[in-house]
């Protein structure tokens, strides 16, 4: 079941255990509020769809006062061009956020309400610190796999060096030979 209710000059759509933020209510948090002015209520499962004129009644949300906070800011700058003529303000709404905690409707027997809330654990947000090193960590583990990875397609673990030859004969070959004397025999000291 949902229903659709007007605070705040805006309309919300609101499911039992929904959070929603709210233009700021005077209410303080912890305390329960009522929405009266609910402008649909529909039960999915029945297929029941009740649209109010303007309002449905005898319908209201209740919802229990979870933070008042404020937005993040909104910078307001104003300019005109070649005049010298520039302003800058910044702006926070504050806000309240709600948990719905039942939708009532007269046509049902019985308000539709959430389920039990158990209060979760702050989750930790990981520190830049802590990216940084899991990063870290991570680029040697793929480092350390492509050099696994190479080994085992039987490619060298380590570059060669110069001097020795791929064929492992421990000569020359001509070509590296002209390359280190030069085109006329020199070595390439002037």
């Amino acid at each position: 079941m949902y229903a659709i209710f007007e605070s705040g000059g805006k309309q919300h759509r609101a499911e039992p255990g929904q959070r929603l933020a709210l233009e700021k209510l005077t209410a303080p948090v912890g305390e329960t509020v009522v929405f009266d002015r609910v402008l649909l209520v529909r039960d999915p499962d029945s297929g029941d769809c009740r649209i109010g004129a303007p309002y449905v009644e005898g319908a209201e949300v209740t919802a229990s006062v979870v933070a008042q906070y404020r937005d993040p800011k909104v910078v307001v700058f104003k300019r005109k061009r070649r005049k010298g003529y520039r302003r800058k303000r910044g702006h926070r709404q504050q806000r309240t956020q709600v948990r719905v905690d039942a939708i009532r409707s007269d046509s049902e027997s019985a308000a539709v309400a959430a389920p039990p809330v158990t209060e979760e654990p702050p989750t930790e947000e990981p520190s830049a610190e802590r990216a940084v090193a899991e990063e870290a960590v991570a680029e040697e583990a793929g480092a350390e796999d492509a050099v696994a990875a190479g080994a085992e397609e039987g490619a060298p673990a380590e570059p060669e060096s110069a001097g020795e030859s791929p064929e492992g004969s421990g000569s020359e070959s001509e070509e590296s030979a002209v390359a280190k004397t030069g085109p006329a025999g020199g070595t390439g000291e002037d």
